[in-house]
């Protein structure tokens, strides 16, 4: 932890041997008995001298390791927001993009089944008013899916009814 941030650790250092001198002056205040025939102030005395300074500095040392960090919270918490809004805006534009692409993909494929949907139709509207002839778009694209199958067919149906009709005729002249 404290390999990447070696002002901390020569903080952590101070304040651990800050501790250190603490705690054994403040075994050695414990000690101390007022009472027997000994100044009654030394304890006060050594406590204000030897005790009281050590716990200052740590409080001091403590409160310097917490301003850093708080600082270094800060400056995380402002690059972590930066680095989310550019996640953010990447995943906006692959959105947007992905909309795009299979907006396009659904038009094509859309188109795909209804031209030759829109072509059947109209030669059929013919068939329904007598016209007969052969010729046309019908049929002139290779296709092998449904939409091909129905196209040929019903251009075969055409040239089949075309050619009944041509039978029919040639027969009723022969007749007449």
């Amino acid at each position: 932890l404290h390999a990447n941030h070696p002002k901390r650790a020569e903080m952590a250092a101070k304040v651990r041997k800050d501790f250190d001198k603490y705690k054994s002056n403040a075994s050695q205040l414990l000690q101390m008995n007022a009472f027997e025939g000994e100044d009654e102030r030394a304890p006060m005395n050594y406590y204000q001298e030897n005790v009281m300074p050590l716990a200052v500095a740590m409080s001091n040392d403590l409160e310097e390791v917490q301003s850093r960090n708080l600082e270094n919270a800060k400056n995380g918490m402002a690059e972590a927001e930066a680095d989310m809004d550019s996640a953010i805006f990447r995943m906006i534009i692959t959105c947007a993009a992905i909309i795009v692409i299979l907006t396009l993909s659904i038009a094509y494929v859309t188109k795909q089944i209804t031209d030759p949907l829109q072509l059947v139709i109209r030669v059929c509207e013919k068939l329904s008013h007598g016209d007969f002839r052969t010729g046309g778009l019908i049929g002139t694209v290779e296709r092998g899916d449904e939409f091909g199958r129905m196209e040929t067919a019903v251009k075969d149906m055409r040239i089949t009814v075309n050619e009944l009709i041509k039978k029919v005729i040639s027969s009723t002249e022969q007749l007449a």
